[in-house]
């Protein structure tokens, strides 16, 4: 009985060590952007620069990392599946968005939720992926583009099986050339609300009102659901 409880209080040791361990490797690993940063242009054929006062198309959709189709039963939306895709069911997704991209032919697309490598979606890059298959169809469409990490984790321990490995973005696509591209982080949203507010207010404290037309103009999709898209000037 004296061995029996001595290894188990062995086991219950091994297993404290190996989850501070775990935590101390989160920790140090966690993804912790400044506050701007600089992000990479990847700039095709096209050269195409945006005038003042030209019309634009602008398309915006939650892609759910090409996982959460028709048939997803995840977890965290009620469900009870933690993978809710296979490798040939991302591709499908993703081959079913780029169709979707080339049907409405926008000058500017915004992807939220965009893997690359990531356990959850099979370690496909989404971007090069979705890129490759618009550029396909038309290579001078949507030829530059920029990626900004929002989440990035080097391993997710819950619920059993875990969710593992995460390296999830915004992409942005465009048929302009893109000259500077920069992501702003912010501690929470409300800290990024108030900083959005004060950019579209003039020095005399009225709001400036073309940056409410543009913000009213683009309109955001709130979960994984169907591609918004609109025209601005």
């Amino acid at each position: 009985m004296a061995v029996s409880t001595d290894l188990a209080c062995q086991d219950r040791g091994c297993h404290c060590c190996l989850f501070a361990l775990l935590l101390a490797f989160l920790t140090v690993s966690e993804y912790r952007p400044a506050a701007q940063e600089t992000l990479d242009i990847k700039s095709g054929d096209t050269k195409t620069v945006l005038k003042e006062g030209s019309s634009l198309s602008v398309m915006t959709w939650n892609v759910g990392y090409g996982a959460l189709g028709d048939n997803a039963d995840f977890f965290m939306d009620g469900g009870k599946s933690v993978q809710t895709a296979d490798t040939a069911r991302v591709n499908q997704n993703l081959t079913g968005i780029a169709d979707e991209i080339k049907s409405v032919s926008p000058d500017i697309v915004f992807l939220q939720e965009v893997d690359i490598n990531s356990s959850r979606s099979h370690d496909i890059d989404e971007a090069e992926t979705i890129e490759t298959q618009l550029q396909a169809a038309n290579a001078a469409k949507l030829s530059n583009s920029t990626l900004a990490y929002n989440f990035k984790v080097a391993f997710i321990p819950y619920p059993i099986p875990p969710i593992g490995k995460v390296n999830g973005g915004i992409l942005t696509l465009s048929n302009y050339s893109i000259e500077s591209s920069d992501a702003l982080c912010a501690a929470n949203t409300f800290q990024m609300a108030g900083e959005i507010r004060k950019s579209q207010t003039l020095p005399d404290g009225r709001q400036d009102p073309s940056k409410q037309r543009g913000r009213q103009c683009i309109r955001q999709v709130s979960g994984h659901g169907e591609p918004t898209s609109g025209s601005v000037r």
